[in-house]
């Protein structure tokens, strides 16, 4: 018993310790994602050094994998506008601040995305924050240069918890969308 509280308190402890590292959150248009420390991009393989399967040890805890709490959507709206919806499982959520988008390609531009105005949140990883519980939208409004139908690349990054006690490092996710002509 006691290793495998050992083993959990240990994944706990690891996923702290990334959390407390700073991630930009952030649109760009140039074509690059929010820049992701090496504690960010290696969180799995940390987990792995530790001798835990990150996917094992979300089956032992009882929590979801990050894609099941947090089920990502997009589509292109219009010729000029994506949109992303998230649908949270109960007792999980996901912080405002940590968003972050970029498109490309470099003929595509972000304008400011549109975010609900949350929940307020008494966090005990990130203090006083805004959160969303069960479903958030997000507008991304599009500024393009050509007229004609295009492909458009996005990054998306993002961060949530459950009211459990567990909050997953940052996802980072690349989509690719059919934009129409804007005639």
């Amino acid at each position: 018993m006691f290793p495998a509280t050992f083993r959990f308190l240990s994944v706990i402890f690891t996923l702290f310790a990334v959390m407390a590292l700073p991630f930009p959150v952030h649109a760009t248009s140039h074509g690059t994602a929010p820049a992701l420390s090496p504690a960010e991009t290696g969180t799995f393989d940390a987990l792995e050094a530790l001798g835990v399967s990150p996917g094992a040890s979300m089956e032992n805890t009882g929590f979801l994998d990050p894609d099941a709490a947090f089920v990502l959507t997009a589509e292109a709206r219009d010729a000029n506008t994506i949109v992303l919806r998230w649908d949270l499982a109960d007792t999980y959520y996901l912080y405002r601040h940590r968003f972050g988008f970029s498109v490309s390609p470099g003929s595509l531009e972000l304008d400011v995305p549109r975010l609900p105005p949350g929940t307020d949140k008494q966090d005990p990883y990130f203090g006083q924050s805004k959160v969303y519980y069960r479903q958030v939208e997000i507008v991304l409004p599009i500024k393009r240069r050509p007229r004609r139908a295009t492909e458009a690349r996005l990054k998306v990054s993002y961060q949530g918890c459950t009211d459990l006690g567990l909050c997953y490092p940052p996802v980072e996710k690349s989509l690719t969308l059919a934009l129409p002509s804007m005639e």
